[in-house]
């Protein structure tokens, strides 16, 4: 068996914590020379009922463009500042449930693997705020890598050269790491 993904995806919502995923997910597309995707969900902003009458400092209405351009623009400057060149990179920025949209995209799109990273919330936040990249893995039509932010890495830093697409993926305590072609 062969594995070649042709298309990755990135979810983000543009924290620290979703660099851990853009890491491999750059690795990934690097080593198998995949196209990368990124979808960013940008937050549903609620409002007080508008048909309650009250005074207010502006206009509560708010459009999807009030939303998404400022979104657009956030997760284009991230994109530069993590990746330098972005012609190549696919994106898209919309509102919505975070696993389910993610899901959509990627079955719209064709994606061959989707690389997230996780929280790992437990105990109490985790039952009550669920958690995005479990729903991701349960709902997802293609492989899901959910990487978590305290666990040991397999991406050597030292082999990651951003001016070169020659990123390999390996253990960090490896002595030496060749590129990753396929996988028997």
């Amino acid at each position: 068996m062969q594995i070649h993904p042709r298309k990755i995806l990135w979810p983000t919502d543009l924290s620290e914590l979703s660099l851990k995923g853009a890491e491999y997910a750059k690795a990934f597309c690097d080593a198998f020379k995949a196209q990368l995707h990124v979808i960013h969900l940008a937050p549903v902003l609620v409002w007080a009922d508008s048909s309650v009458p009250m005074m207010t400092g502006g206009d509560m209405l708010v459009t999807s463009t009030d939303t998404l351009t400022p979104a657009k623009a956030a997760l284009r400057a991230l994109l530069i500042k993590q990746f330098g060149d972005v012609s190549k990179i696919k994106t898209h920025v919309d509102v919505g449930n975070g696993w389910h949209e993610i899901c959509r995209y990627a079955k719209d799109k064709d994606i061959d693997l989707i690389v997230m990273a996780t929280h790992g919330a437990t105990g109490l936040q985790h039952m009550l705020i669920g958690s995005t990249a479990e729903r991701v893995v349960q709902h997802a039509r293609c492989p899901v890598l959910a990487v978590k932010s305290f666990e040991r890495e397999f991406i050597d830093p030292d082999t990651v050269d951003r001016e070169q697409t020659k990123t390999v993926p390996c253990l960090k305590d490896r002595k030496s790491c060749k590129p990753l072609t396929s996988v028997s």
